[in-house]
């Protein structure tokens, strides 16, 4: 096999910028493919050569003609195709294979074995893994398929055979979901996949989901770098990820890894893989899949193992023997990942679009990123911006060492989950390490927003004065108007949901007297740049990162986290957003589907309209029964959050 000396990523975000980082090292030149959409991107910016193939969303990522056509005009020898998008599609891994360009991943095959859930199931059956309950369905109406999922007890999850990641996932509670579940799920396979192959599992709602790294060579050589715990997700994705689980011991590992490496054998693997598998609290474990590609996690095996995946799939695409047997692998300390995602947990973590005004990263960690400030996050692609990594000599030392790596992680313009892991890192449960795929289900408080005290919305309500209105003369008045007293101004800001109001005037170049309620107090202004702001509020110092999009002030600070205030201008009223009837969009998205018309009678739960944001899909459902009495919007439309979308007359309730 010939050596690699320029590779192309038919990828984006974080892990187009993570495999360019590895090139580098390697005296590797990189090559990305992009959208227009993502033409300001920081990967397009990191690349040393970068070629618009298309101005799509997804779509532009998923063209085999236009990947393949860049590759050979840049003269590639090589493309990685990271992970999701291409990654496990076989027909793109033969094409590079028709075109003499070394396909970063495993072989068309063994992607094809092993990329069908139903397939590998029956390889586990072959050679004594065990699997899941469960039974692959093809065409057979729900009717006849309601006793077999009766025996096998619910909850069940209907999965496309071909999806991964979390797509393409459906829980169904009892049998009257059922039918309109199986309809969904082979939409969404046929449309993702190009077929509605289905597999209907027994969902074990209380389980560990422990996966395995496996390294293959085309020389026949195995082994395993150890597990990683996964059992912290939301919609069956994964949020935080560690290696090694709290949960394996020395002999379930041994007993894991070997099943690990049987069933790669059995598919002839080469190249990174991952088997997952679900561990039950008897300490039974079940083959849940195998990913024929890389992992968004694979960086906390890099930590703990001291290895670089991505060099090591390079290599292993050259035709080097992997070079380590099993005996000589070890692992060293703790590693903890955080995925740090655009979504709003407060919000069932509908994703959140928009420009990123400030981003920084923690010096503390390492940080894989895809994004930069000035970055734009659109409803085009998933919402994962970055992941943040720690290692250190033991768990609890990770735990703290993640919790403050999070704290000094800024992300201002677009709501993101940071703070929800720091709560989530630092809660009991997690502590203790009692953690299972049903960990949001049992939190409880552990994860929910802390109510702000009087001390430090006064201290946010300072912070967004004194970014906002330091510099302006007593003539610009469009930002905070004047009362009886001259001297004094006045602002209002929204802040988690709640109005306040505050008078204010520059006592000199860095003093504010400020008033918010009853409580007045002296602000000093100690620092203030482009993006950071210092202030002392009764003696109080306070570091805060700030953006100013001219309507909201975003905020963050080390000890109180990120949070939004919207300027309310002295007119402002929120009448309009809570007009009784209507829904609201909760997320920026595209409008996929429309289900009622005006005239229609509803009831309370009846599904109105179907939003697609960031590869989810969203149902709107009615909160009350009545009449429909408007609808906003059409199929295809874009809509931002808080749009009115459907207007149901509340006055002629039926």
């Amino acid at each position: 096999m010939k050596k690699i000396h320029k590779l192309l990523i038919a990828n984006r975000g974080e892990i187009a910028c993570r495999v360019m980082r590895t090139c580098r090292e390697l005296g590797i030149l990189s090559v990305a493919v992009y959208s227009e959409i993502d033409s300001r991107a920081l990967f397009v910016k990191t690349a040393d050569e970068a070629v618009c193939i298309g101005s799509s969303g997804i779509e532009t990522y998923l063209d085999q003609e236009g990947i393949i056509r860049a590759a050979i005009e840049t003269s590639s020898d090589a493309i990685h195709p990271g992970y999701g998008l291409l990654s496990e599609n076989p027909d793109f891994a033969l094409r590079c294979r028709d075109e003499n360009i070394i396909f970063i991943g495993p072989s068309p095959e063994s992607i094809t074995l092993m990329g069908s859930k139903i397939a590998a199931r029956e390889l586990c059956g072959e050679i004594g893994v065990p699997v899941i309950p469960g039974f692959r369905i093809t065409n057979e109406p729900a009717t006849g398929l309601a006793g077999r999922v009766a025996r096998i007890g619910y909850p069940v999850l209907i999965k496309a055979s071909e999806g991964g990641g979390g797509i393409g996932i459906f829980l169904v509670e009892g049998p009257e979901e059922l039918e309109r579940t199986l309809e969904s799920a082979r939409k969404k396979s046929l449309a993702a996949y190009g077929n509605d192959n289905l597999l209907i599992e027994k969902y074990l709602p209380s389980v560990r989901h422990i996966e395995f790294q496996v390294m293959g060579d085309a020389h026949g050589n195995i082994v395993h770098l150890f597990e990683r715990e996964c059992s912290v997700q939301r919609r069956h994705q994964k949020l935080l990820e560690e290696s090694p689980s709290p949960a394996v011991t020395a002999e379930l590992r041994k007993s894991m890894g070997d099943a690990a490496v049987t069933i790669a054998g059995a598919a002839e693997y080469s190249n990174a893989g991952t088997v997952e598998f679900v561990l039950a609290e008897d300490g039974a474990f079940y083959f849940l899949e195998m990913n024929t590609r890389l992992q968004v996690e694979h960086p906390v095996t890099e930590a703990v193992t001291g290895l670089d995946l991505v060099a090591m799939q390079i290599a292993i695409a050259e035709g080097e023997p992997i070079g380590i047997d099993q005996e000589s692998l070890s692992m060293n300390g703790h590693a903890i990942e955080c995925r740090i995602y655009a979504e709003d947990p407060d919000n069932e973590f509908f994703p959140s679009a928009g420009t990123l005004h400030v981003w920084k990263e923690t010096p503390g960690a390492r940080t894989d990123s895809g994004v930069d400030p000035s970055s734009r996050l659109t409803i085009d692609f998933d919402p994962l911006m970055a992941k943040v990594i720690v290692h250190a000599d033991s768990r609890s030392n990770a735990i703290r060492k993640m919790s403050r790596a999070l704290r000094e992680t800024a992300a201002l313009g677009v709501a993101t989950n940071i703070d929800f892991l720091s709560r989530l890192l630092s809660g009991e449960p997690y502590v203790k390490g009692e953690i299972r795929t049903d960990f949001f289900a049992k939190a409880g408080a552990d994860v929910l927003k802390p109510s702000l005290t009087q001390e430090d919305t006064c201290l946010l309500v300072s912070a967004a004065i004194a970014a906002r209105f330091d510099g302006y003369e007593e003539g610009h008045r469009e930002l905070g108007w004047q009362g009886a007293y001259r001297r004094m101004k006045y602002a209002g800001f929204l802040l988690n949901g709640a109005e306040y109001s505050a008078a204010y005037r520059k006592k000199d170049a860095e003093r504010f007297e400020i008033a918010v309620g009853t409580d007045t107090f002296d602000v000093f202004l100690a620092e203030k740049g482009a993006d950071s702001i210092v202030i002392v509020v009764n003696g109080r110092r306070q570091r805060f990162s700030y953006a100013d999009d001219g309507e909201t002030v975003f905020l963050h600070g080390i000890n109180l986290g990120h949070h939004q205030l919207k300027h309310l201008s002295r007119f402002e009223t929120m009448e309009f957003l809570h007009r009784k009837g209507t829904r609201e969009a909760p997320m920026d998205g595209k409008v996929a589907s429309v289900k009622v018309q005006p005239g229609e009678k509803v009831n309370k739960g009846q599904d109105l309209l179907v939003i697609e944001s960031m590869k989810m899909e969203n149902i709107i459902q009615a909160d009350r029964e009545g009449l429909v009495k408007e609808v906003f919007v059409k199929t295809g439309d874009f809509v931002k959050m808080g749009s009115l979308l459907i207007e149901i007359d509340v006055e002629n309730d039926v």
